[in-house]
């Protein structure tokens, strides 16, 4: 299978979206202000990063039996999000065990072996790491996934099905007001609340099996799906701020990576994107994004702690954590990256020489 530059692009867009997200996150607050009006915006507007993950990890890696077997894909994949993982909740895991953590936004911890493997095997040194979780599953199911994605019709089938009970059944039961609804039929080891099976399911038959003609029938539902998604969670939560007197936790249902309106938004900005193939590969920016998208990992990885650090120092200012911070927060760990890798690179070369 031959590069896909558009993945790339999706792949830097996604990792800023989540550090955006990560930025906005007093929207859970409730406040009411014009602070928490435009962060339900960003989370709006942000809320494909994931949902493009899954994407492009699926419409990547569904056919790497065309490749290489599924030992060498085990080998690479693991690998690679495994390194990322323990190394980066090692890393956050020793920071916390020092006495300057509480004033970094950090927990303080003793350093225990044995803690730490319970932290890492329960996630609980650094909650969004699920996400690397959840990619280590979908790897363990990708030799199955293979075999069933070869053929057009029982791959819709699962497309379909794992739509219904990741996104239908939740939205019927929102509708009625009850949560039970549904759940007598839903099949665990399908349901998702994160989409994460539907999505990466999609990607492949996307770029496998959809020929995209016209390209621009995407553009409106890309740019309504948010428009409605920032309209229905204002009207959801609005009368429940603490500004009103009233408050209520966050109502975050329509902006879910697994609600209707995201899915739409999600699919509708993939399809875009690979439309565009050609002219992001020939775009003069392809080289150094192809760089960045090889850094998102380790951006995900390293991106909380940043935030976390930056909110004990700097006070919070719309101008601040909407415009500049997740500038700020992208950039600085992209350098801890890079400064990681360039070491790496040369200890290797080092021990090649000695």
């Amino acid at each position: 299978m031959k590069r896909l530059y558009f993945m790339d692009y999706l792949n830097v867009l996604a990792t800023f979206a989540v550090v955006c997200l990560h930025c906005t996150t007093a929207v859970f607050l409730n406040t009411g202000d014009l602070a928490w009006v435009l962060d339900v915006i960003v989370q709006s507007v942000c809320c494909a990063a994931v949902p493009l993950f899954f994407l492009v990890s699926g419409a990547n890696l569904i056919g790497y039996r065309e490749r290489y077997s599924t030992k060498t894909f085990f080998v690479r994949r693991m690998r690679r999000v495994l390194s990322v993982l323990i190394s980066a909740s090692l890393l956050i895991y020793l920071l916390s065990c020092f006495d300057f953590a509480p004033a970094v936004g950090m927990v303080q911890r003793s350093f225990s072996i044995k803690e730490f493997f319970e932290l890492l095997f329960t996630n609980q040194i650094n909650d969004i790491f699920w996400f690397l979780y959840c990619i280590i599953g979908l790897y363990l199911m990708t030799p199955i996934i293979s075999r069933i994605a070869v053929n057009r019709d029982t791959l819709r089938y699962a497309i379909v099905l794992s739509f219904v009970m990741s996104t239908a059944f939740p939205l019927v039961a929102r509708l009625l007001q009850n949560d039970n609804i549904m759940s007598v039929i839903r099949i665990d080891y399908v349901y998702d609340e994160t989409g994460a099976l539907f999505y990466y399911l999609s990607g492949y038959y996307i770029v496998r099996y959809i020929h995209i003609r016209k390209k621009m029938a995407y553009v409106m539902p890309a740019i309504l799906a948010p428009m409605v998604m920032i309209i229905l969670t204002l009207i959801c939560n609005a009368p429940y701020t603490v500004q009103l007197g009233n408050y209520r936790p966050f109502d975050n249902f329509f902006i879910g990576t697994s609600s209707a309106l995201c899915v739409v938004y999600s699919l509708s900005l993939f399809v875009l994107f690979s439309s565009w193939e050609e002219k992001l590969k020939n775009c003069p920016l392809s080289s150094c994004i192809v760089l960045l998208s090889s850094c998102s990992f380790g951006i995900y990885a390293l991106h909380i702690p940043i935030i976390n650090a930056l909110d004990v120092y700097i006070p919070h200012r719309i101008m601040w954590d909407i415009v500049m911070r997740p500038f700020v927060v992208y950039f600085a760990s992209l350098i801890i990256v890079m400064i990681y890798r360039l070491a790496r690179k040369l200890l290797l070369e080092w021990r090649a020489s000695s």
